[in-house]
């Protein structure tokens, strides 16, 4: 989910606050008041969202954030990197990597 690292220096501007304020009132508008969009981890970091991941048993051996694609994560582009940095910082290796 979107996260505040994303939205770091506009990097992706669909990952901010303002974007997920904006497209929850049109989605709740445009549904009749019938659904909402949910953001919960928009203002928590990589590393907050593994800590939280963690605690909820989450099986990270079969995720990864890989920008090549493929059978596994190449653990050298900028989100193998982020998340391996994410990992690092609670105290556990990247079990993907």
């Amino acid at each position: 989910g979107a996260h505040s690292d994303d939205a770091a220096g506009n990097a992706y501007p669909d990952c901010t606050e303002h974007f997920y304020k904006s497209m929850g009132d049109a989605i709740f508008e445009g549904t009749g008041k019938e659904c909402s969009l949910e953001a919960p981890f928009i203002n928590s970091n990589k590393a907050d969202i593994v800590k939280e991941g963690l605690r909820l048993g989450v099986p990270y051996h079969l995720t990864w954030s890989c920008y090549e694609g493929g059978d596994k994560p190449c653990g050298h582009c900028g989100t193998c990197i982020d998340r391996a940095k994410a990992f690092h910082a609670n105290g556990v290796e990247d079990p993907a990597l």
